[in-house]
């Protein structure tokens, strides 16, 4: 198998790219009324311009791979699984199959051209051999005629006239070309120069495939990560693989998802039950260059002298990994810390209220993204930690998950309208009607009502 760094080196018969100005991943993995999937393009080129392919086969793979290391007994553990997620053969493609693209215009080369006398086809003169067949296809196979003529010769055709002078067939796909070339009894390869071949990959439905990931720290690393892998199946040696590397994206935990915008209120009392402490947070999803802030309001349920020594606040990371033999090794770490020293501060009978601040990069030190995400092998979640140590009263501990997001507020909110808009295409498309009229739409505009999302009858609404 080659990858892409190596097939710049050397000349590699298949190529896998992306359709021009555009990424891999159409529509948004997470959403699935935005009908996910994989598209691009694989292209088949011969180097030598007077030596044709061989070609059998062409098939495309989207696949996923796990990696997780972690120490264990003094020695480094890994688990790789690999899978594929989805396939499709492109070529020969299966009859009557339509190949969405452009036209484009390839030329073959007439039997006189390829030495075959035209005692074989008698309905063409000496000057009329050298015309050019037109195909038209999108990047159909510029396919060897000597292949054509054979499968003639043994099913005939109806002879074209003599007064015509150029010989036209108009097809669609390149499975219409094959077809023409090769009669479905017909096994041998089809010659071909050159070939472009679309594909589309939907992501499957029922399973939701976490975003790629990369994570390591205290010698325990995690990384999900996909690829396309194509290969090409010639005739007399082994088939040829090249695998480009695909960024895939979730995007139903984006902070500007009407769930994450809903203020969140905890209490808590000590243990002893001489102070009750009330926390307040107003969105449930960080987002890098957050300001994460939290508001606080201790208040003393009797009349003891307290004091409040300090406050702080911590966004903690814990990785948990599923190793086999039903294990689970956790691993926590902090990704942001604020402390609010107040010296002994005396607690009045109206209690005492604060506000943490502190300001949420979105990396760790490793230069790696965080975000929350969750795979078969493995979980990462955030968890915020509210602290306040007191003297003559028991600390108060309040712990809540949050989520954490690596797509920042304004680009959010514009992804958010993309996916608004992609809804309603495939709907359109599907169904050819529009939404029910009675789900309110509320415009993306209004700071006040704006909700974002939510669901009615289990379906979410939509926004302007």
């Amino acid at each position: 198998m080659l990858d892409s760094t190596n097939s710049q080196r050397y000349f590699v018969p298949i190529e896998i790219r992306p359709l021009p100005h555009l990424d891999f991943q159409a529509g948004y993995n997470g959403v699935p009324a935005t009908s996910p999937r994989i598209v691009g393009l694989v292209n088949v080129r011969s180097k030598e311009m007077l030596q044709p392919l061989s070609v059998e086969c062409v098939s495309i793979e989207f696949r996923q791979e796990e990696i997780i290391t972690f120490p264990s007994l003094g020695l480094g553990t890994q688990i790789n699984n690999e899978r594929c997620i989805a396939s499709k053969t492109l070529f020969p493609p299966p009859p009557g199959t339509a190949v969405f693209g452009q036209s484009k215009e390839s030329l073959c080369e007439t039997p006189t051209e390829a030495g075959i006398p035209n005692s074989l086809n008698p309905s063409r003169t000496q000057s009329q051999s050298q015309v050019h067949d037109i195909v038209k296809s999108y990047g159909g196979p510029v396919v060897d005629n000597e292949i054509a003529l054979r499968s003639q010769s043994q099913f005939p055709r109806p002879c074209t006239s003599a007064s015509s002078s150029i010989s036209t067939d108009y097809v669609n796909s390149p499975s219409d070309i094959f077809n023409n070339a090769l009669p479905s009894s017909f096994t041998r390869p089809a010659k071909v120069w050159s070939m472009d071949l679309p594909f589309e990959l939907e992501l499957p439905k029922n399973e939701n495939l976490p975003a790629s990931f990369e994570l390591a720290h205290s010698g325990t690393s995690v990384c999900t990560k996909y690829f396309l892998r194509a290969t090409l199946c010639l005739c007399g040696i082994s088939p040829i693989s090249i695998s480009v590397p695909v960024k895939l994206d979730r995007f139903d935990m984006l902070s500007s998802w009407g769930m994450f915008n809903k203020a969140i209120t905890l209490k808590e009392e000590s243990s002893d039950g001489l102070v009750s402490v009330d926390v307040s947070i107003p969105k449930s999803c960080i987002v890098p260059l957050d300001l994460v802030t939290v508001f606080l309001s201790i208040v003393p349920l009797s009349a003891h002298h307290i004091r409040v020594q300090r406050v702080s606040l911590v966004l903690l990371e814990q990785l948990m990994i599923n190793v086999p033999k039903d294990m689970k090794v956790i691993r926590r770490r902090k990704v942001l810390q604020h402390e609010e020293d107040l010296v002994d501060q005396k607690l009045a009978n109206e209690g005492l209220s604060l506000t943490l601040s502190c300001l949420f990069e979105g990396r760790s030190q490793q230069s790696s993204t965080l975000f929350t995400t969750c795979s078969e092998q493995y979980r990462v979640d955030y968890l915020l930690i509210v602290k306040v140590e007191l003297f003559r009263a028991r600390d108060v501990e309040i712990i809540h998950p949050v989520v954490v997001s690596s797509v920042e507020r304004t680009r959010s909110g514009a992804l958010l309208n993309d996916i608004q808009s992609r809804v309603l295409e495939v709907r359109q498309s599907s169904n050819a009607t529009v939404l029910d009229g009675s789900i309110v739409v509320i415009p993306a505009s209004c700071s006040v009502q704006n909700k974002f999302f939510h669901y009615v009858d289990g379906h979410p609404t939509l926004m302007e």
